[in-house]
């Protein structure tokens, strides 16, 4: 079964993905935004088959977590989609450069969400 890792502050979009992603029947996990080097032990010791990132967390910005995934080892293949609310065109190239496969914008319908982790779960 694939696995995906959210990491989000909001609680209510943390909910809201898991819950989607689960219904699918997907195994699911939250990391909680803290610090970068306890993010990626996180992943490393339980690599996703997928990764939810938020851009926008407190202390943190998702390109920075995208950008450490991509330089290391064992993250460097997963699958990233970014969520933001961020409608800035720059930001998503940005992103794209640095390896994120998709950039969703918030609030991401159901439909939505589920498609785009479906394009990048291996199959």
């Amino acid at each position: 079964m694939a696995h995906i890792s959210i990491i989000e502050d909001s609680r209510i979009d943390q909910c809201y993905s898991a819950a989607i992603l689960r219904k699918e029947g997907w195994s699911v996990d939250i990391i909680e935004p803290t610090e970068i080097l306890a993010i990626i032990d996180l992943l490393v010791e339980h690599p996703p088959s997928l990764l939810l990132l938020d851009y926008m967390l407190p202390q943190l910005r998702g390109d920075t977590i995208a950008e450490v995934c991509r330089r290391h080892p064992v993250l460097k293949n997963i699958p990233i989609l970014v969520l933001t609310a961020h409608q800035d065109p720059g930001l998503s190239l940005r992103l794209l450069t640095l390896g994120v496969r998709e950039v969703l914008y918030k609030p991401i319908p159901q439909k939505q969400l589920v498609e785009a982790v479906r394009r990048y779960l291996p199959i």
